[in-house]
């Protein structure tokens, strides 16, 4: 009884920890969003093709690019967010960006506090609560993993959300329930970004280095399905009269991003310099190269900030208070927060090591089949 008695209160001591760690995080959440919470949200560069294919989907024409001629289909981005664009249209009975914006925004903020409180308890399957509250609330203040994503109509954030959850559920995937819920979150990644080709494959290697070749068959089936059905979607497309014969000569260009599919667009040596012709047999083996040398500090970017954020507030604090600061000290700045952000991304790569040698080696096997599809493309 006694045993009982202790292991009772100190689950109990256990779960009121977790509580106040994830009450600090969403006050740090709270204070971080409370100036962002009005308005519509940002529109610009890919959010306004997504806001648009939902505004297609939700008036009927399709997956279409209306601000095209010809409202052309679209190829390039899966339809999960747009999706989501057209059901709050809908709801709202309105196409109006400004109130959708605002709605989305709300949205956003809710995804945001799922992502960071699902987050929390995964770092806790490896860690005490009070590295988990500190990686959560360096989290919440991450101009890169929280704040630009949260931003911005972008697919990135409910992607995050999605997968997070889906690796709290892999891990009870045994169970027939925890196997279709599995399933499904791992279907909505793929939909709602193609990096979630990745997620797809370290399930399915999961079962295989298992040994358990029936589980691996069943879950190629489900991968499948998602990703048969979208290039379905896309040969048929790019096979279409109106595709070989667009409204104007470049409008299916490879270097036309919004317009054309991920791999033709990657096809393209620099898809910004277009000029520079077709990826040849050499050209990849040195993309590769420049790609894994740069993985570091790219880890180090996506997890506190860009590179370029020194230089910037060196800037602003030139032009805004007419500090003057010398060229030695604009480069020793960068310089140190580049070593900074490289170290922090070498860090990264040891702990996927360390976990990889756990009980929690799947985290770092999808960490790795996701470091190996950025390191492939342009």
């Amino acid at each position: 009884m006694g045993r009982r008695r202790s292991q009772g209160t100190s689950f109990r001591g256990k779960s009121a920890r977790d509580c106040i760690c994830c009450g600090v995080i969403l006050l740090v959440w709270l204070a971080v969003w409370s100036p962002r919470l009005h308005g519509p949200i940002n529109f610009r560069w890919d959010a306004s093709a997504y806001y648009i294919l939902g505004t297609a989907l939700s008036q009927g024409h399709g997956y279409r690019l209306l601000n095209e001629p010809g409202e052309i289909e679209a190829v390039q981005y899966p339809p999960l967010l747009p999706m989501i664009v057209a059901a709050v249209q809908s709801v709202m009975a309105t196409t109006d960006f400004f109130k959708v914006g605002c709605a989305l925004r709300l949205t956003y903020f809710v995804f945001s506090a799922l992502l960071l409180l699902m987050s929390y308890a995964l770092v806790r399957k490896l860690l005490s609560p009070v590295y988990a509250l500190i990686v959560g609330v360096m989290m919440a203040i991450s101009f890169s993993t929280m704040l630009e994503p949260s931003d911005v109509l972008y697919a990135d954030l409910p992607f995050a959300m999605v997968s997070v959850a889906f690796l709290l559920w892999q891990q009870k995937s045994d169970r027939p329930m925890f196997a279709a819920a599995s399933g499904l979150l791992a279907a909505a990644a793929y939909l709602f970004r193609t990096a979630g080709l990745a997620l797809f494959l370290a399930w399915i290697a999961e079962s295989v280095i298992r040994r358990r070749f029936g589980q691996a068959a069943i879950r190629v089936a489900i991968c499948a399905l998602p990703v048969l059905l979208w290039q379905a979607h896309v040969w048929r497309v790019t096979r279409s009269y109106e595709y070989q014969h667009p409204a104007y000569s470049y409008q299916r260009a490879d270097y036309y991003y919004p317009n054309v599919t991920y791999a033709a667009n990657s096809r393209l040596i620099d898809p910004f310099q277009p000029e520079l012709g077709h990826t040849r047999l050499h050209d990849i083996v040195g993309r590769l190269v420049r790609n894994i040398a740069a993985v570091p500090l790219g880890l180090g970017e996506s997890t506190i900030t860009r590179a370029w954020f020194a230089p910037f507030c060196s800037t602003q604090l030139h032009q805004a208070l007419r500090v003057p600061l010398s060229d030695i000290w604009r480069k020793l700045t960068s310089g140190a927060l580049k070593s900074g952000l490289f170290t922090a991304g070498l860090l990264a790569l040891i702990g996927a090591i360390l976990v990889a040698r756990g009980q929690q080696w799947f985290l770092s096997l999808y960490f790795a089949t996701t470091i190996a599809s950025i390191v492939i493309t342009p």
